[in-house]
């Protein structure tokens, strides 16, 4: 049950005025004054005991919050210092009020708190209390530095008829020193996690007040806290750090460093290492500018030091690189066309950095004028299709002398492909080009010699296997000269062979063999193959075994040069074949292509030489050391002359003294009428229609005389001469219907004097036929443009000119 206040002293009139107490008080003295006090357990203020009248005396003309629980409800008065710190939703709803009603959502803080002090357990204190309240629509959390003290009053209940609270917010004072506490937490954490060095040096003797993880690993984890620079690194004195920190504490001014070495111990007694340091000395100032301590922060550069060190040693040796291989680098920026030379660059173009910027346009200038088309032409392309790019061009250096350099780079694109910048190197070729001139030069001299050793070889062949066939017209009869006859022959036709193989390698080599591709049967070639390797084959003993299909195999392509790819592997099987051998060639279609497999019981070839057989002029070494030699071109102008072809071979064998397989592939053409060869086939012994007036022009008279016989003996008319003169004057006197003309003679060459008798009446329907160890394409152009019919290689076959005979006819 409330009880109001009560003052026996007091009459009922003095409780109708205006108490003294409430005349001043500011805004809340005027609510107290106007409040109306009948519904509170206070009851009319001019009944309020003296002890509560003299507090809110004291409450409404303070500037401190105050605050009063009153009674044994605690009603509820304040002052306008107070009323700041409740918001709406207390005010001035609360005025009167019994306090738990006022706050409630608090009540089990602040009510132990308060009877506490109404019991008599004395005034309270408490500093920074959290009190979280709802105020101006939101709960906060508040927080108060407050005082609980007793108010006396005799007429009360134990003696005590209120509490009076003293009280400040301390909210914001708590928000920042948590904000502050934390950011404190943060710059300690970012300084033991820090990856570099800090330390704090006081005084003017340097004593370390505070060093980070990163500066303790630096040192090799020495105690330094409360020691000086000097005793704590006596190193680093030696090395003049304290000397710096001196001049630091003593100017007032920072000291920055970087890349300063640094030796060390980085385990205490360990040896001594050499670091790298990037750091800053910053003074602190007290308040007067007076210099208090030094503040040491940095990083260990020892990594980034060293990877420099290693790239200036990088960057020393591609210099010694670049001069050693007389090039030089260059890198130019696409965009603004900015162009950097390293230093090797500008003795290559004949310049001197400090007379010649490199700009693309001065660049561009010392190029060779012929060649500076080319060169943008080239680059731009390749730059436009994203691929490195290289060119040999020459330069013009200021000098006038001209310099082959080679050029070789490529560009780098953003994002979006655009080229952005274009590097690489230029060097110095000109002596490459120089030997390149030589062996070129040399090339043609080798060709010359090649051709001129075949034509005077092929020239004394001549003379020789027309006698042979005469001898054998002549003394058919007995089987020991036949068999002489044969021998000859066999060794003149393989010697003419291998004239025409280093001939047609020569060529072959520089791309200047032409095929005179035409319908085929595979079946023609192989026998015409067959026919030109017989008689080593034969010489050999060797049984040569064919395998055909039933149905034609045909193909397109050059039937001379096919027949000499098949009969070089039949030759090949017959020499590294032991006497009385077996041979076999073996043709089978697999799909579009033909398969020709030649197989033999020879020597077999090493494992390791089967890559070179090959190669050109590549010949393997026989575990039965055979003497049959040979040039070492013969495989490799079957290899170049299939591949002519679109064909391929291959070669397989077990090993040594275990025989060869040779697999020869070339494509089909789909299958039509079988195709025959263009060239008819005569017998070597056949005769040609008799009674041609034929003129044999040669400077070599075995030659000339030993044809002349054999013409006449299959019952020609001949006249021989030897040189062009004579062979201009014996021409106008019998006007031959065919005429055999050396190339090389003196007085006329064969071409002027094929001109001359081609001027004459009688000259233009006549045969010419130009005779000559020359055959390379070259030579055969050359004999057409003069007016020659026929252009035959010596030695002329017979059986050539009685098909060129029965053709005429």
């Amino acid at each position: 049950m409330n009880q109001k206040p009560s003052d026996p002293e007091r009459s009922p009139a003095q409780a109708k005025a205006v108490p003294d107490f409430l005349a001043a008080g500011g805004e809340m003295g005027a609510l107290m004054r106007a409040h109306d006090w009948r519904g509170s357990s206070l009851g009319p203020p001019a009944l309020w005991p003296q002890a509560l009248r003299t507090v809110v005396r004291l409450m409404l003309n303070s500037g401190h919050p105050m605050y009063i629980w009153w009674g044994a409800d605690r009603a509820c008065l304040y002052n306008d210092a107070y009323r700041e710190s409740i918001g709406p939703e207390r005010h001035p709803g609360s005025l009167g009020r019994p306090a738990r009603e006022v706050w409630d959502e608090i009540w089990h803080v602040i009510g132990p708190q308060i009877e506490q002090v109404m019991s008599g357990g004395g005034a309270t204190w408490h500093v920074n209390q959290l009190l979280p309240i709802t105020r101006h629509g939101r709960r906060e959390d508040v927080y108060w530095t407050y005082s609980y003290s007793p108010i006396d009053d005799e007429h009360a209940p134990g003696g005590i008829g209120g509490v009076l609270v003293v009280c400040t917010e301390t909210t914001q004072q708590m928000v920042a020193a948590r904000r502050l506490a934390t950011e404190r937490d943060r710059l300690a954490q970012l300084f033991e996690q820090a990856p570099t060095f800090m330390a704090l040096l006081r005084g003017p003797d340097h004593r370390f007040e505070i060093a980070n993880p990163g500066y303790l690993r630096l040192i090799g984890h020495r105690p330094v806290l409360g020691r000086t620079l000097a005793e704590a690194l006596p190193e680093a004195v030696e090395q003049g750090y304290l000397a710096r920190l001196d001049q630091v504490f003593a100017s007032g001014e920072a000291f920055a460093a970087s890349g300063a070495k640094f030796s060390v111990e980085a385990v205490p007694g360990g040896p001594v290492v050499e670091r790298f340091l990037d750091f800053v000395c910053q003074p602190i100032k007290d308040a007067d500018g007076t210099v208090t301590g030094i503040f040491v922060e940095g990083a260990d550069v020892t990594e980034r030091e060293q990877a420099q060190e290693q790239l200036r040693i990088e960057r020393e040796r591609l210099d010694l690189a670049l001069g050693a291989g007389r090039m030089g680098a260059y890198d130019m920026n696409l965009r603004d066309g900015t162009l950097w030379w390293s230093p090797q660059m500008y003795p290559l173009f004949g310049v001197s950095a400090e007379d010649f910027v490199p700009t693309p346009e001065g660049v561009l200038a010392l190029i060779h004028p012929d060649e500076r088309d080319t060169f943008l032409r080239l680059r731009t392309q390749a730059i436009a299709e994203r691929r490195p790019f290289f060119h040999e061009f020459r330069i013009q250096r200021p000098d006038g002398t001209p310099v082959w350099v080679g050029h070789r780079g490529q560009a780098e694109y953003d994002a979006e492909g655009r080229p952005l910048r274009s590097f690489g190197v230029t060097m110095d070729i000109s002596e490459r080009k120089q030997v390149e001139d030589m062996l070129r030069d040399a090339d043609r001299k080798k060709d010359r010699f090649i051709a001129v050793l075949a034509h005077e070889l092929r020239n004394p062949l001549a003379p020789i296997r027309n006698a042979i066939y005469l001898l054998r017209r002549i003394d058919a009869a007995d089987p020991k000269v036949g068999w002489c006859h044969d021998v000859i022959d066999r060794q003149v036709m393989q010697m003419a062979r291998l004239l025409d193989d280093l001939l047609d390698v020569s060529r072959l080599t520089r791309g200047q063999l032409r095929l005179r591709l035409q319908p085929l049967g595979l079946a023609s070639v192989i026998e015409q193959a067959v026919e030109i390797a017989q008689p080593l084959i034969d010489a050999g003993g060797h049984a040569l075994t064919i395998t055909l299909p039933a149905q034609s195999l045909d193909l397109e392509g050059d039937l001379t040069r096919l027949a000499q790819v098949f009969s070089n592997v039949l030759i090949n099987a017959a020499k590294y074949t032991p006497a009385r051998g077996a041979i076999a060639l073996d043709v089978q279609r697999q799909g579009d292509e033909a398969v020709v497999t030649v197989t033999d019981s020879g020597i077999g070839i090493a494992p390791q030489h089967l890559a070179r057989i090959f190669e050109m002029f590549g010949q393997v070494e026989s575990a039965l050391d055979r003497s049959q030699g040979g040039q070492g071109i013969g495989l490799s102008l079957a290899k170049g002359l299939l591949q002519m072809h679109g064909g391929t071979i291959s070669a397989f064998s077990e090993g040594v003294g275990k025989g060869s397989r040779f697999e020869i592939r070339l494509p089909l053409t789909p299958q039509t009428a079988p195709a025959d060869s263009a060239e008819a086939r005569t017998e070597p012994g056949a005769l040609a229609e008799p009674g041609y007036r034929i003129l044999i022009a040669d400077d070599l008279r075995d030659t000339a005389d030993s044809l002349a016989l054999l013409l006449e003996a299959m019952g020609h008319v001949v006249e021989v001469a030897y040189d062009g003169e004579q062979a201009l004057r014996v021409a106008e006197a019998m006007q031959p219907e065919v005429v055999l003309l050396d190339l090389g003679m003196p007085r006329l060459n064969g071409y002027e004097a094929c001109r001359q008798i081609r001027a004459t009446p009688w000259g233009a329907a006549a045969i010419l036929v130009a005779q000559t160890g020359w055959g390379q394409a070259h030579d055969r152009e050359r004999t057409r443009e003069a007016g020659f019919d026929h252009h035959l290689i010596k030695p002329v076959q017979p059986e050539a000119l009685v098909a060129l005979f029965r053709r005429r006819a």
